[in-house]
């Protein structure tokens, strides 16, 4: 009898669409189920241990990518450098992952796979390559040279090529149903921010701690990277004995969507499939919409030692604690946003984030003007741009593998990461010559790229929605 109304359920539903497709209404379908327990699909998930170790790569791999940021420009005057040098030496890891972001994805995806990916080669290569970096940049002020400290950050710029398969992991639907995307993605997110809190306030810390050290090899600019060499080796180890690879899928039931508008009007859901004009648009406005809040983000955390110790006579120790603490009241914020995003779609928390971005950047611009800089709310205000900027990015992915053919996802997902390391080196770039230009100047750009964002998610709104019903 069960069997029976399973069966009424799905021949139901063949009706409903038969009519619609008579009637000219064309929809982009597949069928499931209504049974959770003849799904497995709709609930499919990764190993535990390879899913925790991908997080903690994450979070380990912001560390060391913002580790520096309350040290580099002191250690670049140190070493004889200009001003400049800071921001170069903070965003070079993620135009090096650019430039290696194709040789990895062959890398990764080798012909014996059958078209799945190896996640533990980019893992394993990451881990390699970010200790090799970190050993090279506390030997530069042995060596004297600013060019160690380009090159170290160069190896790092090996392990950014893993930000793609931290994203592409958790909506790989080999391993993680269409109904946990969004929610891992924003699991993901949480990480990152962790890191990228974590990083500033050890990096500030372990200058504070050996500050008086007058060795070459342990002092307040190297310290932070010793210490981060040996915690990589660390998680290598963890993760060659621990890590778990899925080369086939889960299950062979196929998971379901129904759509009531085209999502992309020239993307029909069969293998002849093009992704058009309209497809292609759709991938450069989410990208672009990654691009402004994370050229926002980058561009405000590495402005923050600068500006702060214009202001205010922050020390490095100070500007970690600054920059540390923002991301320490992200994270539990971030935790309760991932249970709201069940209520929310995709396309509303990007919008919502860089709404958020040009609300901070307006009241940035009205506090410099009356010139009532206050460290409180300056604090507030990075704050509420960490916050926006995260949530703004972390559907990306997922948006576009519901609203893409699946033949298209690897192309929307380096699509992202390509726009995300551009706007970590570029942002980068950008605030570290914060004492280069006008502070209106740099208020104004921010501003410009999130109100163009937000604009051009109006503009295919309709092109992002997608409705979609799981067993």
């Amino acid at each position: 009898m069960e069997q029976q109304s399973n069966l009424e359920k799905d021949l139901s539903v063949s009706s409903f669409l038969d009519e619609k497709e008579k009637s000219g209404y064309k929809q982009s379908v597949r069928l499931v189920s209504n049974d959770p327990s003849a799904s497995p699909a709709a609930t499919h998930k990764p190993p535990f241990i390879s899913a925790a170790l991908m997080l903690l790569n994450n979070t380990i791999l912001c560390i060391s990518f913002t580790i520096v940021v309350p040290t580099s420009e002191r250690f670049v005057q140190h070493l004889g450098g200009g001003n400049g040098l800071s921001g170069v030496i903070i965003g070079l890891p993620t135009i090096t992952a650019l430039v290696l972001l194709y040789p990895m994805l062959r890398f990764s995806t080798p012909k014996a796979a059958k078209g799945y990916t190896i996640y533990r080669r980019p893992y394993t290569m990451s881990c390699i390559s970010c200790i090799i970096g970190h050993i090279m940049y506390a030997l530069a002020d042995k060596a004297k040279s600013v060019a160690l400290i380009l090159v170290s950050r160069i190896f790092t710029g090996v392990a950014c090529t893993m930000f793609l398969y931290h994203k592409r992991y958790f909506t790989d639907k080999a391993l993680i149903s269409i109904k946990y995307r969004t929610s891992m993605g924003v699991v993901n997110s949480v990480m990152a921010t962790l890191g990228l809190t974590a990083g500033p306030f050890i990096g500030g810390l372990m200058a504070k701690s050996s500050m008086k050290s007058q060795s070459d090899i342990w002092n307040e600019y190297t310290s932070g990277n010793w210490l981060m060499a040996f915690i990589w080796v660390g998680l290598f180890l963890f993760g060659f004995a621990c890590f778990r690879e899925v080369l086939s899928p889960q299950t062979d039931v196929k998971e379901e969507v129904v759509e009531e508008k085209h999502v992309i009007n020239d993307v029909k859901q069969d293998t002849n499939s093009k992704l058009g004009f309209v497809g292609c648009l759709v991938i450069f406005v989410v990208a672009f919409s990654g691009f402004s809040a994370y050229f926002l983000l980058n561009a405000y955390q590495a402005s923050v030692p600068i500006y702060t110790s214009m202001l205010y006579n922050y020390s490095s120790f100070q500007a970690g604690n600054f920059l540390s603490l923002a991301g320490i009241i992200n994270v539990p914020l971030l935790l309760i946003f991932s249970y709201l995003t069940r209520y929310l779609t995709d396309r509303d928390i990007i919008l919502l984030g860089c709404c958020l971005n040009i609300v901070c950047m307006v009241i940035h611009i009205t506090i410099h003007y009356t010139g009532k800089e206050f460290v409180q709310p300056y604090f507030i205000i990075y704050t509420l741009v960490f916050f926006g900027s995260s949530i703004a990015n972390s559907p990306s992915v997922s948006l576009l593998t519901k609203v893409l053919h699946p033949k298209y996802h690897l192309i929307g997902n380096v699509a992202v990461q390509i726009s995300i390391s551009l706007s970590d080196t570029v942002g980068a770039i950008f605030g570290g010559a914060f004492r280069s230009f006008s502070p209106v100047v740099f208020f104004a750009v921010c501003l410009i790229l999130n109100v163009m964002s937000v604009l051009a998610l109006l503009i295919i709104w309709k092109k992002l929605k997608v409705k979609l019903r799981l067993a």
